[in-house]
């Protein structure tokens, strides 16, 4: 059962009255007396002489609070046209170059005689969002930095299929043959810039990009269908053009601590499972549900496989792109939780012991998505020396290849 914290010091009737203010109790089971011993009936914890912590009964949940998204209307980037002609890289020609300098793509079909688009195929580089007013998130988007010029482009993941993408390789000229000598463009979080392959199979937006990509070969009608079918497993989620999508360990991407809710889907064999960083970082703490210690801060991280046998999985964190804000106020003698994030290094908890990922017995998508990386993990080495990721010394853990 959870746990309410108050001072000493707090009457009988305060104490009521406080919980019922915030909701966590039932008005119509408990009275100002009755409510109060039926609370103190449970067991008490004194800590350092001034908490104590009471077991609750009753309604406990918490109501959440619905935030609703809000698009700024006031400024939206200036858009380019996008020829849609083909994504496959040895097919591309120099009127294929575009430039999205300090503007949006809007992808077209070349096809005069094409339908129209039933949405507006937008190619957004960045998204950031903010409070609003009356409970509000105000979404606002961000245009392709300076000098992005290059090619739109297919890349195919090398062993996982559903786990392509569409992704822009940066180039100082239009000539498709130096193709190879470009690089791929970033976001401005430090990872690749890219639309998952699930998010085109399943949004009416990117129809004219899954039409190029089934005309050309380059993705079968069974393969959208199984992305689709994966799609469909996140209920009232949806994958959208900047959505996070990981197949294997080692796959790089970033957490914004300061949107604990923000999902990185883990592409398993049957189901996609919602990562994020409440998750990750939660505080195992006496209270209606584990509290999240961060106020901000972004994260270059990948999933790494830990442990003596190799059979759990970590998270190392690369580098620390925003600093880490740490909420004040947790009675940290009171919790086990998660150790602030370090450049270079595996996520540890207090204790320090590593973090372990995907590890809640109560949840068969966190087992499902444990096992596929694992499996995918040792089928990829099977051939080779497996790397050893963590070595178990008595200095400070560091993640490497061997």
């Amino acid at each position: 059962m959870p746990n309410l914290v108050f001072p000493l010091r707090t009457s009988r009737y305060d104490f009521v009255m406080q919980a019922l203010k915030r909701g966590l109790c039932n008005a119509s089971r408990f009275t100002a007396t009755g409510g109060y011993r039926a609370w103190s009936r449970g067991p008490v914890l004194a800590a350092r002489g001034h908490v104590r912590c009471i077991q609750t009964r009753g309604n406990v949940e918490p109501q959440k609070r619905d935030i609703r998204a809000v698009y700024d209307m006031d400024w939206q980037p200036p858009t380019t046209d996008v020829e849609m002609r083909t994504l496959l890289h040895d097919h591309l020609v120099p009127s294929d170059f575009v430039d999205l300098s300090n503007s949006r793509g809007v992808a077209y079909n070349p096809d005069p005689f094409a339908p129209a688009p039933k949405e507006t195929p937008y190619l957004t580089y960045g998204r950031r969002h903010k409070p609003g007013p009356d409970n509000t998130r105000i979404i606002h988007y961000t245009p392709f930095p300076v000098n992005t010029r290059g090619f739109f482009y297919y890349f195919q993941h090398p062993r996982i299929p559903e786990g392509g993408s569409i992704r822009f390789r940066v180039m100082q000229t239009n000539d498709p043959k130096q193709f190879s000598k470009g690089q791929d463009l970033l976001n401005e979080f430090g990872t690749p810039w890219q639309i998952p392959l699930l998010s085109v199979a399943t949004q009416t937006r990117y129809e004219i990009i899954k039409d190029v990509l089934e005309f050309e070969g380059a993705v079968s009608p069974e393969l959208f269908k199984r992305c689709e079918d994966l799609t469909s497993t996140i209920d009232h989620h949806i994958i959208g053009p900047m959505s996070q999508v990981i197949c294997e360990i080692m796959e790089p991407f970033y957490l914004d601590l300061s949107n604990p809710d923000m999902a990185v889907w883990v592409a398993a064999d049957e189901l996609l499972y919602k990562m994020t960083a409440r998750k990750i970082f939660k505080v195992w703490q006496r209270a209606p549900r584990p509290r999240f210690n961060y106020d901000g801060g972004i994260l270059i991280c990948s999933l790494r496989v830990i442990g003596p046998q190799q059979d759990k999985i970590g998270l190392f964190c690369h580098r620390i792109v925003e600093p880490v804000q740490v909420k004040s106020g947790i009675p940290r003698h009171l919790v086990e939780y998660t150790k602030d994030p370090s450049s270079g290094q595996l996520l540890r908890t207090h204790k320090g012991m590593l973090r372990k990922i995907f590890v809640n017995s109560d949840r068969p998508d966190a087992e499902a998505a444990l096992q596929t990386l694992l499996h995918r993990f040792r089928q990829r080495y099977s051939s080779v020396r497996t790397p050893r990721f963590v070595e178990y010394t008595n200095s400070p853990f560091k993640a490497r290849l061997s």
